[in-house]
């Protein structure tokens, strides 16, 4: 995805009530929603850094099949998100991808 495509996701409404995206309804088809929710964030415990690998490239595999990948990582760097694989990104990835842009 290039840096163009995500400043127009980007560019999806704000309002009052803090991010939006286009439809709502695009939300209920993410492929990160279901029973495995929690691969996608690190756990409250702590991981070795192996099972952490292991973890982010299962969730990343989850977000190469997702419908909406592009407007996840849109809302992920719009929020600045700190935590999580967001977008088939990490934490890491997206501050690199958000410093090449500026």
């Amino acid at each position: 995805m290039s840096m163009t495509s995500v400043r127009k996701e980007v560019a999806i409404s704000t309002g009052t009530t803090g991010l939006r995206l286009a439809s709502l309804n695009l939300w209920g088809t993410a492929a990160c929603r279901g029973p495995h929710q929690e691969i996608f964030f690190p756990p409250t415990v702590t991981e070795t850094r192996r099972a952490k690998r292991r973890r982010e490239a299962r969730a990343k595999e989850i977000c190469a099949t997702c419908p909406i990948i592009e407007n996840c990582l849109s809302i992920a760097l719009q929020r600045n998100e700190q935590h999580g694989i967001w977008g088939g990104l990490t934490e890491k990835e997206r501050r690199v991808l958000a410093a090449s842009s500026n």
